[in-house]
């Protein structure tokens, strides 16, 4: 028997528990929320600091996952757009809404750990605390308010960030951000599929990558508000997806 476990903590010490019948072939994720006391303690007592604090927002998930239509989502939702948008493409007539500069960024990111976006390898876990990592820090910070200046809520989208998220939950606190991440999904052999088609990967490869994006970005993003957004869900009901 399978069943979906979520276990929810209130800041006034009670708690509940609810459990639901999964059905095969479906992803399913057991939720401590919140996993400790940092989140709480970072939105404050009374919620002040959250009032005081931009918020930014890291949509984290696999490629071909549905981070576009939901980082689309969340513009229509008070969230504002990069100066810098990169534009659509036969891959994604709607728009990706994510900013072209990041983007770039990344992937240096990604060319300094000598990897790239195609690697299912696990980038190195101690990056984000070397020299280079604060190098790209103070880039990354600056770009924030190139691409959206004094916006209270900034949606940065782009696979990539799943592979190395410490890095950006260091470099939105120290931009003086409260993070929160959103990981949206999509059933693996899917996402494979559509990666062998506009990419041309193998299965096997398309199916790996998929776990070094979703296992990567559910273990760093322990310990601060998130939600996970099926692609399913997203499409059927996208104002019910933004209310998560």
């Amino acid at each position: 028997n399978c069943e979906t476990r979520i276990h929810c903590s209130r800041r006034d010490g009670t708690s509940s528990k609810i459990a639901e019948p999964c059905s095969p072939g479906r992803i399913h994720f057991c939720i401590t929320w919140p996993p400790s006391g940092r989140a709480w303690d970072e939105i404050g007592r009374n919620g002040q600091a959250g009032s005081q604090m931009r918020t930014l927002i890291l949509v984290a998930g696999m490629h071909r996952s549905g981070t576009s239509a939901f980082t689309g989502a969340l513009t229509l939702a008070g969230a504002a757009l990069p100066a810098d948008p990169m534009p659509a493409n036969s891959a994604n007539e709607r728009g990706f809404f994510e900013s072209m500069p990041f983007m770039q960024l990344h992937d240096e990111i990604l060319e300094s750990a000598s990897t790239d976006w195609r690697d299912w390898r696990a980038f190195p876990g101690n990056w984000h605390i070397g020299s280079a990592a604060a190098s790209f820090r103070e880039r990354a910070i600056e770009l924030i308010e190139q691409q959206y200046g004094s916006a209270p809520l900034v949606a940065i989208k782009d696979p990539r960030i799943c592979r190395f998220m410490p890095f950006w939950i260091d470099a939105a606190r120290q931009g003086g951000f409260l993070p929160r991440v959103v990981i949206p999904f999509r059933a693996p052999y899917e996402v494979a599929q559509s990666l062998a088609t506009r990419d041309e990967m193998t299965v096997v490869e398309g199916l790996m990558l998929w776990l070094r994006h979703v296992l990567d970005a559910e273990r760093d993003s322990r310990g601060l508000p998130r939600a996970f957004v099926s692609m399913e869900n997203l499409l059927g009901d996208w104002k019910g997806a933004l209310d998560r």
